[in-house]
């Protein structure tokens, strides 16, 4: 791997993303972009009720879900967002936002969701001893649609099939099978004439949340917590998320930079990417498939780069 500098060409490439779904929003739908933003007050203080259940995880407040929103626009960039209607352009930001509001839940809102999340039944049978907390984790993006969909009047959510649509890009994070039509169909109809390519969009808020959670992330709530001890994996985890700094767009080609010393860090990080990889490889795979749209990326690379 070589090392390098981060050019003003790639700095520039962010730049040209950022805010890119939001300001179409507001070009093409200012209602639709009125809903969404007054929506984001709830939704910080909903998302930060993760740190009721899991006070030392990595960051899954609004600040995550910010991120997950700015790699969206990076991935899909100038060449992929005017080909969104601004119905598309609001359930990926409403969905992207709200993925993960299911690892805050409450004890109630628990016992509510559990009959209608496939697999928990079988799941808690196989380990009855976990807490609330693991089987929450081990399936929060049902409990994420779920909850999307008891709580879709706080939010204002303009009818039930931007609900589905919505509650069913946050199912798509994790766990899902995004070639599968009938759960993700390439042009679910809403009452207006719109239809939402539901394939892509999860496809899109998957793999930017992975790029998110492996890539630097706010580990206040973790790494510098005092008089508690971690095991050799925790510390190796936090300072692997430590060491990927950036990310960038260069060329076709989505490019992680990261910086470390230290040999058993850089393998780690070596391993991580492999899931990335993994990630990568499935949204382009619903690129080609399951949309028309161009394909501006073909590549994942992963380089060491110098922090001035």
């Amino acid at each position: 791997m070589n090392t390098v500098t981060k050019t003003e060409n790639e700095k520039e490439c962010v730049s040209e993303c950022d805010f890119l779904c939001e300001k179409r929003l507001l070009k093409t739908n200012p209602a639709l972009h009125r809903l969404y933003r007054s929506s984001v007050f709830a939704m910080d203080m909903l998302l930060s009720g993760y740190k009721n259940i899991f006070p030392f995880f990595t960051d899954h407040t609004f600040e995550h879900s910010e991120q997950v929103i700015n790699y969206c626009n990076i991935i899909a960039g100038k060449e992929i967002v005017p080909f969104l209607n601004s119905d598309e352009i609001y359930i990926l930001l409403m969905g992207a936002a709200l993925h993960d509001v299911g690892m805050g839940i409450s004890e109630d809102d628990f016992h509510c969701f559990c009959s209608d999340i496939p697999g928990l039944a079988a799941y808690r049978e196989r380990f009855p001893g976990e807490l609330t907390a693991e089987y929450t984790r081990a399936f929060h993006q049902e409990f994420s649609a779920q909850f999307i969909k008891k709580y879709s009047g706080v939010f204002e959510i303009p009818s039930e099939e931007h609900i589905h649509c919505i509650a069913q890009v946050a199912r798509g994070h994790r766990n899902a099978d995004l070639l599968d039509r009938d759960g993700f169909p390439e042009a679910y109809p809403l009452p207006n004439g719109n239809t939402v390519n539901l394939a892509y969009l999860a496809a899109l808020v998957k793999f930017a949340d992975e790029l998110d959670v492996t890539a630097d992330r706010n580990l206040f709530f973790d790494y510098t917590v005092v008089n508690r001890e971690w095991s050799a994996k925790q510390t190796m985890c936090f300072k692997c998320h430590g060491a990927i700094k950036s990310l960038c767009v260069r060329d076709d080609a989505v490019v992680l930079m990261y910086d470390t010393q230290e040999p058993e860090v850089e393998e780690e990080i070596l391993r991580t990417y492999g899931k990335v990889e993994n990630t990568f490889g499935e949204y382009i795979t619903v690129l080609e498939k399951r949309t028309s749209f161009p394909k501006k990326l073909s590549q994942l690379k992963l380089e060491k780069v110098r922090q001035l």
